[in-house]
């Protein structure tokens, strides 16, 4: 299954996650509430570049929501 069929059944046609090369990113809602999506596609290897554009998601999203849940 590829990352958009997956991200439309599970948040909807809007759920506003998109690529970067292989870096994903959104804010889709899930029963409700905002919450981020950070991952890769096409089986990419986590080099150095696309660990540190996941490290500056979770980062900003900490930074932007200190009281909120965090899931990994």
């Amino acid at each position: 299954m590829d990352w958009q069929t997956l991200a439309t059944t599970l948040f909807g046609p809007d759920h506003g996650i998109h690529a970067d090369g292989d870096f994903l990113q959104g804010t889709p809602s899930f029963d409700g509430a905002p919450m981020t999506v950070i991952g890769t596609t096409n089986h990419a290897p986590i080099g150095v570049a696309l660990a540190l554009a996941q490290a500056r998601v979770v980062l900003d999203t900490t930074a932007q929501h200190p009281a909120g849940p965090c899931c990994c």
